[in-house]
């Protein structure tokens, strides 16, 4: 069970209580178009057309909404040495992934046809980036005790389904063989439910602090907390 912290005053537990009180609402949105994003990926694999544009685009969103839980992870691992690095592997993340998914949707709208392959490279590079980035929070989690084991375990899953199903499916593409192979569906299944769980837990963890939180400061102040 996660232990929370002593309350550090100054800028920087300012800074964990509005990150913590937004980081919730990003997790849940996070999960939102994530799921939105892999039904829409889906589609394109199984229509082709207007899905591949719809599905780069909702990666953007993606991107919008995994930036602060890059920082809110941060400020809750801060004391282990691995902590900055995490963040800015998350940061360089989403930047991979919102350029490369840009260019595409960009490509793809004007018929660009010669540039997409190098956005796709580095959409590709920013999901194995983000898998990576997910197995150092979870790794972070469970050593520092910031949140709960289950949340650390999930992110550990879901870091693994992400790298290893990019890195499969670029081998799927370089070999000429079926995306249905077991191998990249194996990855693509654990990926999607990791990442669930991860969202779902790690917002229910972070609202139920910001509560706690809430709590504390209005009977601290002489007010009710409800």
């Amino acid at each position: 069970m996660a232990q929370d912290s002593p309350k550090i005053s100054g800028s920087v537990g300012d800074s964990l209580d509005m990150a913590v009180s937004y980081g919730w609402k990003s997790a849940y949105g996070f999960l939102v178009v994530t799921l939105v994003s892999y039904a829409l990926g889906a589609m394109f694999f199984i229509e082709g057309g207007i899905y591949g544009p719809l599905s780069d685009a909702a990666a953007l969103l993606v991107g919008l909404f995994m930036l602060p839980l890059v920082w809110v992870v941060h400020l809750l691992t801060r004391e282990h040495d691995w902590s900055r690095e995490t963040m800015w592997l998350g940061i360089g993340s989403v930047a991979l992934v919102s350029v490369g998914s840009f260019g595409l949707l960009v490509g793809d709208l004007l018929s660009l046809g010669v540039v997409v392959g190098g956005f796709l490279g580095l959409q590709f590079l920013g999901i194995v980036l983000e898998g990576v980035w997910l197995l150092a929070v979870g790794v972070l989690g469970l050593r520092t005790l910031a949140v709960p084991r289950s949340v650390s375990l999930a992110a550990l899953a879901a870091g693994l389904g992400y790298a290893g199903g990019i890195v499969t499916l670029s081998a799927t593409y370089a070999l000429s063989l079926s995306v249905g192979n077991p191998v990249f569906l194996l990855a693509a299944t654990l990926a999607f439910g990791g990442i669930v769980a991860w969202s779902v837990l790690l917002g229910r963890y972070l609202r139920s602090r910001d509560r706690r939180m809430r709590r504390t400061a209005g009977f601290g102040t002489g007010q009710s907390g409800l």
